[in-house]
C-alpha cells in the first residue's frame, strides 16, 4: 500500500514537471504575442494619427497624392508639342548614328578648335540638316509654361518615367547641334541650342522620385558642360555672355529640391503601405505590420529635414545617416526596411552638391571671359570679377574654398575640386591629351572640372 502511494506521488511529481516543461514556453509565447499585439496596436494608432490630418483635409496619400501633386506642379501648355518631340526623338536613330558623336559612339574633339580638322564635321552637318524640323520644334516649345505635364500613371515602385528618360535624347540632339555650331563659328545657332537645353531641363523638372532628380541633374550638367566647352572656342560677345550668365546667377535651391523629391519617395512608399497585406507580394509581408509602416514614415520625416540641420555639409550628414543602417542586422526590422526602402541619399546629396559647384564654376568662367572682353585683359585674380557684379560666393565652393584660376599665355583656366574632394589645387591640374574630355587621368583618377577660356 505504501509502495503504491509512493509510486502515485512520484508520478504526480513527474506530471507536474512535464506540465511545467511544456507550459513555460506556452506562457512565454503568450506573453510575447501579447507584447507584439500591444506594440502593433500602439503603432497602428500612432500611424493613423500621422495620416489622419491628411484624410480629414481630403488630401490623398500614396499614388493619388503623387498624381494630384504632379498635376499641380506642371502645365498642360505645350504638353502635346513635347509629346511629339519625345516621339520624334525616339525614332530618328538610324544605322549612321553610331558614326556620330554624342548621339552615337564617335568621340568629340577634346577642345572645340576649328583650326584642327574634325572628321565628323560633315556627317554631323548632314544629320542635323535632316532633323532640323525637330530641333526647330524644340526651340519653339522652349517658351511654354514649365514644367510640362505628361500622362504619367503612378503605381508606387512600379511607376514608369519613360518620358523623363526620353528627355535625355532631346538634350543630346541639342548638344550635338551646339558643338557643331561652335566649331563652324555659328554663334546664334549655338546659343539657340544651349538655350533650349536649359528649357528642356526646366520642362522636365518634375521633382518626382530620386531617379527623376538624377535625370534632371544630368540634363543640367550637359547644359553647363556645353557652356564650359564653348569658352575654349571664343565665339561669344559680351551680350551673349550676359545671356549665358543670367540663368546661372541663382543658387540651386538644394533644401527645397531635397524635401520635394524625398516627399515623393515617401508617397511612393505609402502606395505600398496602404495596400492590404493580402495584396502585397510575399517579400513585402513585413509591411503589413503597423510598426513597420510607422518606422518608415518616421524615417522619411527625418530625411526631409536633413538639409535644415546640415547646411552645406549635406553630403557628409547624409553619409552619416546611411551609416546608421549599415551596421543594422539585415534580419532585423530596421535592417530589412532600410535595405529595401532607404534611398541612396548620400549619392543624391553628392549630385546636388556637384550641380551647385558646376553652376559656380561655369558662372565664374563666364565672368572671366566677360571681364576680358570688356577690359581687353584677363582678371588679375577672381576678386576682380566684383566689377562685373559677381560676389565672393560666386567664385567660392562651400566648405572647400576659392575656385582655382590661372592664366597661361593667351588662355585662362578655371577649375574646381575633384568629385567628393574638399581641396582645390593651388596650381592648375595637369592633364594629358584625351584626359580632359574623359574627366579621368590615364591611371583612372577623376580630374576636377577644368574650363579653358580663350
Amino acid at each position: 500500500m505504501k509502495k503504491n502511494k509512493a509510486n502515485s506521488q512520484s508520478a504526480w511529481k513527474f506530471s507536474r514537471w512535464i506540465l511545467a516543461l511544456t507550459g513555460l514556453p506556452l506562457i512565454a509565447f503568450t506573453v510575447f504575442a501579447a507584447w507584439i499585439g500591444i506594440r502593433e496596436l500602439r503603432a497602428a494608432r500612432e500611424y493613423e494619427q500621422l495620416i489622419e490630418p491628411f484624410r480629414q483635409a481630403g488630401t490623398p496619400v500614396g499614388d493619388a497624392w503623387l498624381d494630384r501633386t504632379f498635376r499641380e506642379r506642371t502645365s498642360t501648355d505645350g504638353a502635346a508639342a513635347w509629346s511629339k518631340i519625345l516621339l520624334l526623338t525616339s525614332s530618328i536613330w538610324d544605322a549612321n548614328s553610331d558614326k556620330l558623336p554624342i548621339v552615337g559612339s564617335a568621340e568629340l574633339p577634346e577642345v572645340i578648335d576649328s583650326t584642327h580638322p574634325w572628321p565628323e564635321n560633315e556627317p554631323v552637318a548632314d544629320f542635323l540638316a535632316e532633323i532640323r524640323p525637330i530641333i526647330d520644334l524644340i526651340h519653339a516649345s522652349g517658351d511654354r509654361t514649365q514644367p510640362v505635364w505628361q500622362p504619367l500613371a503612378f503605381d508606387g515602385m512600379a511607376t514608369l518615367l519613360e518620358e523623363l528618360q526620353q528627355s535625355r535624347s532631346v538634350v543630346r540632339l541639342l548638344q550635338l547641334d551646339a558643338e557643331h555650331a561652335l566649331y563652324n563659328n555659328d554663334a546664334p545657332r549655338a546659343m539657340a541650342a544651349i538655350r533650349s537645353m536649359l528649357a528642356t531641363a526646366q520642362a522636365f523638372d518634375w521633382k518626382v522620385f530620386l531617379v527623376g532628380e538624377y535625370v534632371n541633374s544630368a540634363l543640367r550638367s550637359v547644359h553647363s558642360t556645353t557652356i564650359q566647352r564653348s569658352l575654349a572656342a571664343n565665339r561669344w560677345n559680351v551680350q551673349q555672355i550676359e545671356e549665358l550668365m543670367s540663368p546661372l546667377a541663382t543658387p540651386l535651391p538644394i533644401a527645397e529640391r531635397w524635401r520635394s523629391s524625398l516627399l515623393s519617395e515617401q508617397a511612393m512608399v505609402c502606395s505600398v503601405l496602404e495596400n492590404s497585406s493580402d495584396s502585397l507580394p510575399s517579400e513585402f509581408s513585413l509591411f503589413g505590420f503597423p510598426s513597420a509602416k510607422l518606422h518608415l514614415m518616421k524615417l522619411y520625416a527625418e530625411l526631409q529635414i536633413l538639409p535644415a540641420t546640415s547646411g552645406f555639409q549635406l553630403r557628409r550628414h547624409a553619409l552619416a545617416y546611411e551609416s546608421r543602417f549599415a551596421s543594422k542586422d539585415t534580419r532585423s526590422v530596421e535592417g530589412v526596411l532600410a535595405g529595401i526602402f532607404l534611398p541612396a541619399i548620400e549619392n543624391y546629396a553628392a549630385i546636388l552638391e556637384r550641380l551647385e559647384h558646376e553652376r559656380r564654376i561655369t558662372l565664374t568662367a563666364l565672368g572671366v571671359k566677360r571681364f576680358q572682353l570688356e577690359h581687353q585683359r584677363w582678371p588679375n585674380e577672381l576678386s576682380d570679377l566684383a566689377t562685373i557684379g559677381l560676389t565672393t560666393d560666386d567664385w567660392t565652393l562651400p566648405e572647400i574654398g576659392r575656385i582655382g584660376y590661372a592664366v597661361e599665355e593667351d588662355t585662362a583656366f578655371v577649375w574646381g575640386a575633384p568629385p567628393r574632394s574638399l581641396e582645390i589645387a593651388a596650381a592648375r591640374p595637369q592633364f594629358e591629351p584625351g584626359e580632359l574630355s574623359s574627366g579621368r587621368t590615364a591611371e583612372g583618377f577623376e580630374l576636377p572640372t577644368i574650363v579653358l577660356i580663350k
